[in-house]
């Protein structure tokens, strides 16, 4: 399972569009992206190829998200299909989808994302990808103006946690650094909407602020959002005056499932969004629809708008969620009583007695799991509520929310349960919740493992199957972590049949377990009781490279390669132009000329370079060293001509100098100088205390595992089944006397210089201790481009080790077709002398 590539196996989707759209789409990303701006190929550029991190972590967006940007990329910019009916026209080759051509006003995406596969970010993507090249493109199809629309309050705050303040786009992952400089955004999350300070802005609101207008009838909406607010100024009014003023805007919906019917209020309000916009010859740049069950809730067919579908079944697979297991009790009996934690004594014992399998396990490392009961009515609510605080482990630990029928939550309530309900993954005060009805968006605990359905599922209940394991999918130890992470779902015969039925139709066969053999998350440990004699040091050396505080003037800008950039300052300019047309009659009624002043001077350029440098570096300011040097190669080197001071106080030199491809070139060019520079090699010394394997942290997997013989652990966790092969391999192989499979538990890893000439850190595979020397070996299927800068300091720790504690310490490095191919080695020395030989071939 990997979350960032694409399944081996997909899907086929129920979109009419989607399979021809992934074939093309696919194809595009292979050619190198044919027909995108230079400001979009930059843009993925930073995004899929260049490496991220976030608090300290590695970052990489899912192949969700990719294929979402990627589709709405291609469609929209390389196609330029900006109508539904061009989409149509091209793909529905079966003549599966009848549309009203006059109802596609404007373009109109709806991407189909599972619970958990990340689509604020998609949305982020999006905003990022048409405001640059409405800004640097200058290409006023792209808007970079943005309202986002919530359908209840509890979606609403959990975008605001990301949108509020712009948080989710100075997260370093969005944005590339040259591009920083640019990024002028509003962010309008409250009631009041301010006077306009920017380039762009973004509005994040509740549908309920702009569904009704005093003269609105009643609408069926209502029965899903609630009343309308009663508001002083109502926002409905602040944001049509609002669009009076901008000259774009883009419309993304999240949880779009809610939008199914063009007569609903929440649409009629978007066409009013693009009736203001066309009063000044515009219209809304486009449509975004995010959600994971965009069916119409009449017939539940697909909307025919949906451009890029990542289904439930896709999402398991790549280890994006939770692994859905429903736990069937043998001859449940339903008692009759009107109390309905008697008639379904059976199945809350049955999830309880789950409950505590994954406490047990996770108890270990400080994880509290959290089970959920799903009443039919408040009543029943109670009832369960009432039981469960006369066990033990519930009393004083059990949540009750109340929701209507249709699973929504009233405003007064949500306020009052928010904090509860959003802190239950860090605070550990809840073990179990009960509701009427799980809060169908907006509402994302990680920690719950364990779903008990009490609640039949008709038509009525306008409640479909993915909204209710939905709430329990999202992973609690992320998807890096090795761990294939399940959620169990007992319940009535009538909601776990509902619930098969329909995940089927998505793709995904839930594994089905009697409640007596239910699976066991592993418990990986050092059994030091039992294999204490399997224990060993690792010997703890100081880093070999490390970044020294190397001053800037010992670079030779004489030495560095030429930019060859040429300086036409002729093809730029600071004039700009408007003109002034009749709103009625469209004829001139003015036209406007001027000199727009240039806010930045040679200085703060160069500043802003320097920083982007040593950001990129990570080496804290150092600007008046590195200033000087830039400033030496940009008037010497960069260009083909050299740069006078006259010419670096010409403001069309400040737009020269600015431009991506000459910034990319700088940074590149001295991040890789100055690591050269300051990162060196140091001499090693032995740190007094060791590492020792029987301090190895207990972890829980549900990776395949090997029991061994010459490990101190009770089961080692193996990636595939090279690793398992291999781990047979030690514990047969005669000259071995122990070993120990590393990972982050262990946490014994190396620093080296990557392609990058930067710091990176890996971890290898396994320490080994044989009859004759000890080992760090590391088996290898497909090689990176940092395989051999790994190898080379794998090698160099070995060699100081030696010298350094007396024992010898070797570095092999096992192919996996090498392994295959001499199964009936017997000893591990041989196993090397084989590795060598082949190692000698490839050096001739």
């Amino acid at each position: 399972m990997n979350p960032f590539d694409e399944p081996e196996v997909r899907v086929e989707s129920t979109a009419p569009l989607v399979e021809a759209l992934r074939q093309e789409v696919r194809a595009w990303r292979d050619s190198g992206y044919p027909g995108s701006s230079k400001t979009t190929m930059r843009l993925l550029q930073f995004w899929f190829d260049e490496e991220h991190k976030v608090n300290g972590e590695n970052f990489r967006f899912y192949f969700a998200q990719r294929e979402a940007i990627e589709t709405l990329i291609y469609i929209y910019e390389a196609k330029k299909f900006t109508k539904m009916s061009d989409l149509i026209l091209n793909y529905d080759k079966t003549k599966k989808i009848a549309y009203n051509p006059n109802e596609y006003l404007f373009p109109k995406y709806c991407f189909k994302m599972a619970t958990g596969s990340g689509k604020t970010y998609v949305m982020a993507l999006a905003i990022v990808w048409s405001y640059f090249n409405n800004i640097i493109e200058e290409n006023k199809l792209f808007p970079k103006n943005f309202l986002i629309l919530a359908p209840n309050i509890a979606v609403y705050e959990r975008l605001a946690e990301d949108f509020s303040a712009g948080k989710i786009f100075n997260s370093g992952i969005l944005i590339p650094e040259e591009f920083q400089y640019l990024w002028d955004m509003d962010f309008v999350t409250e009631d009041y909407i301010p006077v306009r300070s920017s380039k762009g802005r973004i509005y994040l609101t509740n549908i309920q602020k702009v569904y009704e207008r005093e003269d609105s009838p009643v609408n069926p909406i209502q029965e899903i959002i609630g009343k309308r607010p009663s508001d002083t100024i109502r926002y409905y009014d602040q944001i049509i005056s609002e669009l009076r003023s901008l000259d774009s805007l883009a419309i993304i919906n999240d949880e779009a499932h809610h939008v199914w019917d063009k007569e609903l209020v929440w649409n009629q309000f978007i066409l009013k969004c693009n009736d203001v916009l066309k009063e000044k010859k515009k219209e809304l740049s486009f449509q975004l629809d995010f959600t994971a069950t965009p069916k119409r809730q009449d017939t539940g067919s697909i909307f025919e708008w949906v451009i890029s579908d990542f289904p439930l079944a896709d999402a398991i697979r790549c280890g994006v969620v939770k692994s859905p297991i429903i736990g069937e009790l043998e001859n449940p009996h339903e008692t009759p009583s009107d109390k309905a934690d008697v008639i379904y004594r059976d199945y809350i014992e049955g999830g309880c007695r789950r409950w505590s399998k994954y406490n047990e396990a996770m108890e270990k490392v400080g994880k509290q799991p959290v089970i959920f009961f799903m009443a039919t009515k408040t009543s029943e609510a109670e009832d369960i509520y009432n039981y469960l605080q006369t066990k033990p482990e519930f009393k004083g630990k059990t949540l009750i929310i109340h929701t209507n029928l249709k699973g929504e939550i009233s405003d007064k309530e949500w306020q009052k349960l928010k904090q509860e309900t959003r802190d239950i993954d860090k605070t550990n005060k809840y073990r179990a919740i009960v509701s009427v009805l799980m809060l169908r968006e907006g509402w994302d605990v990680k920690n719950v493992c364990v779903i008990v359905g009490l609640r039949p599922f008709t038509s009525k209940a306008e409640i479909l199957p993915e909204q209710a394991v939905g709430r329990g999918l999202r992973l609690m130890f992320g998807p890096e972590s090795g761990y294939e992470e399940t959620v169990d779902i007992f319940g009535t015969q009538a909601f776990v049949d509902f619930i098969d039925e329909e995940m089927k139709k998505q793709g995904v066969d839930i594994k089905r377990y009697k409640e007596r053999d239910l699976p066991n998350i592993t418990n990986i440990f050092p059994d030091t009781l039992r294999k204490i004699d399997y224990n060993f040091s690792i010997p703890i050396l100081s880093p070999k490279y490390k970044r020294e505080n190397r001053s800037f003037n010992e670079i030779d800008v004489y030495k560095l390669p030429e930019g060859k950039f040429d300086l036409d300052l002729k093809i730029y300019t600071n004039i700009k132009r408007a003109v002034g047309r009749d709103a009625l009659t469209e004829k001139e009624r003015w036209r406007d000329r001027w000199e727009q002043p240039i806010p930045e001077n040679y200085q703060s350029v160069i500043s802003y370079l320097t920083n982007l440098i040593l950001r990129a570096c990570k080496i804290p300011s150092r600007n008046s060293e590195l200033v000087g040097k830039l400033d030496e190669y940009i008037s010497k080197k960069l260009f083909t001509a050299n740069v006078t001071q006259e010419i670096k106080e010409d403001y069309r030199f400040l737009q020269a100098l600015s431009e991506p491809k000459v910034t990319d070139f700088l940074t590149e060019l001295f991040v890789k100088v100055i690591n050269k520079l300051t990162i060196l090699s140091t001499e090693v010394k032995l740190e007094p205390a060791t590492k020792e394997v029987k301090d190895i942290r207990p972890s829980l997997t549900r990776k395949k595992t090997y029991e061994p013989k010459k490990c101190i652990l009770n089961l080692v966790p193996v990636a595939n089944d090279f690793e398992y092969d291999f781990c047979k391999f030690l514990d047969d192989a005669k000259d071995v006397k122990k070993y120990i499979k590393n990972d982050n538990n262990l946490n014994f890893y190396l620093e080296y210089v990557n392609e990058k000439k930067g710091l990176s850190y890996y971890i290898p595979d396994f320490i080994v201790l044989s009859d004759s020397e000890n080992y760090i070996i590391e088996t290898k299927g497909e090689e990176s481009v940092e395989v051999k800068n790994k190898d080379k300091r794998a090698k160099e720790w070995c060699e100081d080790a030696t010298q350094l504690t007396g024992s010898k310490w070797t570095y092999l490095k096992v192919p996996e077709h090498i392994f295959k191919n001499n199964q009936g080695v017997k000893s591990l020395k041989k196993l090397e002398d084989i590795v060598r030989a082949y190692e000698s071939v490839q050096q001739i």
